[in-house]
């Protein structure tokens, strides 16, 4: 019985899979005024109903009346490639890095039906300053190399073209470092100036040669070469080409010890549940106390955040005192109005049910807000800690920088933090999915207030050493906090002798 059970429940997995699989569009598609309309109304109404921190940078009057604008601008037809970029700069102005959107499982043709071009060079911000990363086409100029001042495209400067990029990333309140960071990853910022600005065949360039003069150079943007389809491949023969290796969990987190500078390099690149984390954080303290070290790097650089369960149990082991995670942690409503629209609405309703009601109707979470997380007492460590940030230091990993910020033996270096130092707006999300385009859009549920005694600048957790990366940094592919960390516990354990 129970096996015939799980049979047919397997037949229907199958059936509903292969059902949905048919539903797959191409972002190429056109989506007419009324259903990008219809999109807009669902995204705009859960917003505005569910979103706690719509007026934490602006009158909730002006964000409305600028959704009103959107709207009313969609009156001609727009592919959903097209419409991604829309929603993407509709949800800047609410300045919340967890807001945000992107392609779905519908989507799954994305690749071969997103304007696909082969670039000449790709482009890299380091400032406001427009640079060139990785030069593919080095035939017209010998003078354009990697780390190229590029002063204009197509008459368009170099620093408009990367503020008018920054509209369509997300990052916490004012934070610039993790709009730069966003724009820089993988060649965002090229594909980018290519979709959103210029979707030209040319790009002129004015740009500053090695020699420091101004120089002129044009570049031809290549649509790759389609493969002939009437000729037939010879199948190659994979029986020797080893299977790739399932990703190794030191990319998401791993621990270098040097003893002869007493020393821990901690990496963690995520909070998830991807790294194991728990396990990693009981070996790695463990493995410190043997080895007797005294100055411990946690580098959170790349670590765009994560679970909370994993930021307490690593400040359990550095946290000189016991601590709350939050001041305040609360939403603004339990239910939705458009269930139908939300993939995971029952999962937050579960979420919401440890949630309590105050006098004002808002629904907060005690258990952040009143619990005491104690200090491991074995294995924890005592020494000097120097916590890396970057402008990818989001959400849980800013929490972190946050509440080591100030302890005496933690020094901050690096750059500001993409996540906010006074608070953020996440703990649970909708995952909407828009009727006609299929975008996902992510809309966070409750407000976290780290330190109310700050006040709300909106800007991230400042580095008590502040070490950007400049452009000979980037021109020589140097890393600035690593070199100055080197030297200085060198120089630390030369003074000890």
């Amino acid at each position: 019985m129970i096996r015939n059970y799980c049979g047919l429940l397997l037949v229907l997995f199958i059936f509903l899979s292969s059902c949905s699989a048919t539903k797959s569009i191409p972002v190429s598609t056109k989506l007419s005024p009324s259903e990008l309309r219809e999109d807009f109304a669902v995204l705009k109404g859960v917003l505005e109903e569910s979103h706690p921190s719509l007026d934490w940078f602006a009158p909730k009057d002006s964000i409305y009346h600028f959704f009103e604008n959107q709207y009313e601008s969609l009156k001609d037809s727009m592919t959903i490639f097209d419409f991604k970029h829309f929603i993407s700069a509709t949800l800047s102005p609410i300045k919340c890095a967890h807001t945000s959107c992107s392609f779905s499982g519908y989507h799954l043709s994305r690749s071969n039906n997103s304007p696909s071009v082969v670039y000449p060079f790709h482009l890299r911000a380091i400032g406001d300053t427009l640079v060139t990363a990785n030069v593919t086409d080095t035939t017209v100029n010998q003078n354009f190399i990697r780390g190229t001042i590029i002063k204009k495209i197509n008459n368009i400067p170099g620093n408009e073209i990367i503020s008018t990029l920054k509209n369509y990333v997300q990052s916490d309140g004012f934070n610039e470092s993790g709009k730069i960071s966003q724009l820089n990853g993988n060649i965002i910022l090229t594909a980018y100036f290519y979709q959103i600005i210029a979707r030209d065949s040319i790009w002129n360039i004015e740009f500053v040669n090695r020699f420091g003069e101004t120089e002129s150079a044009s570049f031809k943007v290549k649509k790759p070469v389609k493969k002939d389809s009437t000729v037939k491949e010879t199948p190659k023969d994979t029986s020797s080409i080893p299977k790739p290796a399932l990703p190794k969990l030191n990319s998401y987190r791993n621990l270098q010890i040097d003893t002869s500078l007493s020393s821990g390099f901690m990496t963690i690149n995520t909070f998830k549940n991807d790294g194991n984390l728990d396990i990693f954080f009981r070996r790695s303290f463990k493995a410190l106390r043997k080895n007797n070290i005294q100055y411990l790097v946690i580098d959170l650089r790349r670590n765009t955040g994560g679970l909370m369960s994993s930021t307490t149990k690593l400040l359990s082991y550095v946290k000189d005192s016991s601590f709350h995670m939050a001041q305040e942690a609360y939403g603004i409503r339990r239910n939705s109005s458009y269930k139908k629209y939300i993939t995971n609405y029952w999962k937050n309703r579960v979420i919401h049910l440890f949630s309590t009601k105050d006098d004002k109707g808002l629904f907060h979470l005690k258990f952040y807000e009143k619990h005491t997380f104690r200090l491991k007492k074995k294995n924890h460590f005592d020494g000097q800690i120097f916590v890396l940030n970057g402008g990818l230091s989001y959400s849980a990993s800013a929490i972190f920088a946050q509440k080591m910020k100030g302890q005496q033996n933690v020094t901050i270096i690096g750059e500001e933090t993409g996540g906010g130092a006074y608070g953020t707006t996440a703990m649970g999300s909708y995952k909407i999915l828009l009727p006609n385009s299929k975008i996902n859009v992510n809309v966070p549920l409750y407000r976290l207030i780290i330190d109310s005694t700050l006040q709300q600048t909106g800007r991230g957790v400042e580095p008590d050493i502040a070490l950007p990366v400049t452009l000979m940094d980037f021109r020589l592919k140097r890393d600035p906090v690593t070199l100055y960390l080197k030297d200085y516990l060198s120089n630390l354990r030369v003074d000890q002798k």
